[in-house]
């Protein structure tokens, strides 16, 4: 633990240094490169976590029109909850969706208790290796929300690998441009990425601003967006701090991301929010939490290896 202090508080030291002797004609990398690695610094502070969050997704003109079809009533907006739960490698994550104004609710389980990943839907429990699963966590996760950019590669969507130093590593050699901004009376540093997509020729460019003064955390995006010429932007509203000095962690409490066409109009809106009381962050969690028993479904799928 105090070698992890330690390193972070020389990283963080570091950056400030770096990042406030750079001249205008500087290398580009190497400063993109300090900023990356503070996301690194940061993150691998996290070792347990745990929050309930809220989501309210504003349908398009063109989402409304879909579900009238199929609903008796146009749903002015799509609600849900996500209980997180993780520790290391291992997680939790309760997704309830149609929440709200649907009146539907759903709920589906997702879990890896380090040896086996786990899916309860329904009435039926799934357990295999669901590794190369795009989102293992099975919805948005409010705390990855604004590093959108480090997955964009096609990474799966997990802490983890937001902990991986290579993950930081491979960005900073899709930097093609950075310089100081000011977001929100925030000053900081924006990255412009131009990121590949695994196995693919294609490729996304994000503008990505990192605060200065919240350790460079990332509090807004830019990409392209869903249709054609548009863009998405993604905003954190809100952070609560954890912890202090070399020990502290920003956690993003409230998001908004908005998806404009290209004349500007907005075609959708989400907002995200963490139940700040329900927030644990470094707090011992059960192992039990992880493991999804058998006796909670009355369809079991692969339940040879539970035994193993």
């Amino acid at each position: 633990m105090l070698k992890m202090q330690t390193l972070c508080i020389l990283v963080s030291v570091l950056a400030i240094l770096l990042l406030s002797s750079w001249s205008e004609g500087a290398v580009t990398n190497e400063r993109a490169e300090i900023v990356l690695l503070q996301q690194h610094a940061n993150l691998t502070k996290i070792t347990s976590l745990s929050f309930t969050a809220q989501s309210e997704m504003k349908p398009s003109p063109a989402q409304r029109e879909s579900a009238a079809k199929r609903l008796s009533y146009i749903p002015d907006k799509l609600c849900g909850r996500l209980i997180f739960n993780a520790s290391g490698l291992k997680f939790r994550s309760e997704v309830v969706t149609g929440e709200g104004s649907l009146g539907n609710a759903r709920t589906a389980v997702w879990a890896y208790d380090g040896r086996h990943y786990q899916l309860l839907k329904g009435n039926k429990l799934v357990v295999g290796d669901f590794t190369n699963s795009r989102n293992p966590y099975g919805a948005a996760n409010p705390l990855l929300v604004p590093f959108t950019f480090a997955f964009a590669d096609g990474s799966p969507m997990t802490l983890p690998h937001l902990q991986a130093e290579t993950t930081w590593s491979r960005l900073a050699a899709t930097v093609t441009a950075c310089k100081e901004a000011e977001v929100n009376n925030h000053s900081g540093i924006e990255l412009t990425m131009n990121i590949r997509r695994a196995q693919s020729e294609e490729s996304e460019t994000y503008v990505v601003f990192f605060a200065e003064d919240l350790d460079y955390f990332p509090l807004r995006w830019k990409a392209p967006g869903p249709a054609a010429g548009g863009t998405t932007v993604l905003d954190v509203k809100s952070t609560e701090i954890v912890g202090e000095d070399a020990d502290r962690i920003v956690i993003p409490v409230e998001t908004s991301s908005v998806a404009y066409a290209a004349d500007g109009t907005i075609l959708q809106s989400i907002n995200r929010r963490i139940d700040v009381d329900s927030l644990q962050v470094n707090s011992p969690l059960r192992d039990a939490l992880f493991a999804i028993q058998a006796s909670e479904a009355k369809e079991l799928v692969g339940t040879d290896i539970l035994v193993k």
